[in-house]
């Protein structure tokens, strides 16, 4: 995790804290004193590295889309072809949910601006997300000479992937095989619709 932080300093082994807590307590549970007894450090020593806990929490959620992202990026190498890469970012999604699914809350459902932290929050991860996604459909749709709106397309399958992902997270499914093969067939419909336009 350190090295996709960017080293070794001080200020990387406390994001690197953030991360540990989302994991094992949630975001809620992120404080300065919560963050800065694994680091070794003061929580007051922490705000030479981070204004408040809005700034920290915002560097944490670009880590952890940082982390995300590679993933996304490497499973869609091995893909031959665009209907391949697609399916293997589809794949990633639902993978990093099942991996680590406090650090996909985190980016995805519980950081969110507001009127105090609009400011702090980094660009949404939605954001990043979407355009990944739509450099894959569009490999995708030119393979199958489709045309449409790559970026609605993309829109759409981040959008079903998210509530696909909130079903697994309320236990609508009864094993992760369940919830594999569902997210699959639900892709596989989806993606035929758009083929068929």
């Amino acid at each position: 995790m350190a090295a996709l932080v960017g080293g070794t300093t001080r200020r990387d082994q406390i994001l690197v804290a953030v991360l540990e807590v989302v994991r094992s307590e949630g975001w809620t549970a992120v404080s300065m004193r919560r963050v800065a007894d694994p680091t070794g450090i003061t929580a007051t020593a922490l705000y030479g590295h981070f204004d408040d806990r809005e700034a920290l929490v915002a560097a944490a959620v670009g880590v952890a889309v940082t982390v995300l992202m590679s993933r996304f990026a490497l499973a869609t190498l091995e893909a031959s072809s665009g209907e391949g890469r697609l399916w293997a970012s589809l794949e990633e999604i639902r993978r990093f949910t099942v991996d680590e699914p406090d650090l996909y809350a985190f980016i995805f459902f519980s950081v969110g601006p507001s009127e105090d932290t609009a400011q702090a929050v980094p660009p949404p991860a939605n954001d990043r997300l979407i355009d990944a996604l739509e450099k894959q459909v569009a490999g995708w749709m030119s393979e199958g000479n489709m045309s449409g709106e790559t970026a609605e397309v993309a829109a759409v399958i981040a959008a079903q992937a998210h509530g696909l992902v909130l079903l697994w997270r309320q236990g609508r499914f009864k094993d992760a095989d369940a919830f594999v093969d569902f997210y699959r067939r639900a892709f596989w419909i989806m993606l035929a619709g758009v083929g068929n336009q």
